[in-house]
């Protein structure tokens, strides 16, 4: 809270000004029922498989989300990936997984998620049908 005034004004009415200040309490809006859950999204791509017959390289990528939201406000997430580079007769690929925790805050019709890490990841989010979409992302619930 932020108060002007003159010097006189302060004398005066300085601790009514310091007393309000610390009455002021900010709730946070509760999770609508619809976002609590369990969501999954699926995502890849890949360049064009005929390009393996040339002898050139090629990529393909493949992705998992699942992330849970908690009634008291709080959420995982798990996630893992998988990617291929290659040619017609060598590839290498990799997989990473991993997964998070922490609190999600709405914010209209922004997600913030909140994670134990310190990260913050902030998303738009809002329904398609039964699917959540967030930051154009679609995750479909699980269960």
């Amino acid at each position: 809270m932020i108060a002007l005034g003159t010097d006189q004004g302060f004398t005066d009415y300085g601790r009514s000004v310091d007393i309000l200040a610390q009455s002021i309490s900010v709730n946070q809006s509760p999770l609508p029922p619809t976002l609590i859950g369990r969501w999954r999204y699926n995502g890849g791509f890949s360049t064009d498989n005929q390009a393996l017959n040339t002898g050139k390289v090629t990529f393909s990528h493949e992705s998992e989300t699942q992330l849970t939201i908690y009634p008291n406000g709080t959420f995982t997430e798990a996630s893992m990936s998988f990617s291929t580079l290659g040619t017609y007769d060598t590839t290498t690929s990799g997989t990473t997984d991993g997964s998070d925790r922490g609190r999600v805050v709405i914010h209209g019709t922004t997600l913030s998620f909140q994670y134990d890490n310190g990260k913050v990841w902030n998303a738009e989010y809002k329904f398609d049908g039964g699917t959540l979409v967030l930051n154009g992302s679609y995750y479909s619930r699980v269960g």
